[in-house]
């Protein structure tokens, strides 16, 4: 199985961020929603998807932005929170993930 900091990647090309949602219009989404376009899934597929990845999403991890903001929750919290609250880019977001080895 692919690493999800690696599907991330794969998802961005074509794409423009969305904030609130995985998936908005045809050419946006969040940084988990690149992942589902990278393994060829939409909105409709967004509980397959996290049950799918429910081992790396279930994790704990610390928003990486810490000390400011306090954030201690599993992955999936963390991302969204990450892309949503903090607007931190896709990318960096990807970034973060495979620093933790995921």
């Amino acid at each position: 199985m692919p690493r999800l900091s690696a599907l991330i990647r794969q998802g961005l090309a074509g794409t423009e961020q969305a904030h609130g949602v995985f998936f908005q219009a045809a050419n946006r989404c969040c940084a988990l929603g690149a992942a589902m376009r990278a393994q060829g899934m939409g909105p409709a597929y967004i509980n397959d998807f996290l049950d799918q990845w429910t081992g790396v999403l279930s994790r704990k991890a610390r928003c990486p932005q810490w000390l400011t903001c306090g954030l201690s929750a599993d992955v999936e919290s963390v991302v969204i929170h990450m892309n949503d609250d903090h607007r931190v880019s896709r990318e960096e977001i990807a970034t973060w993930l495979e620093e933790q080895g995921l």
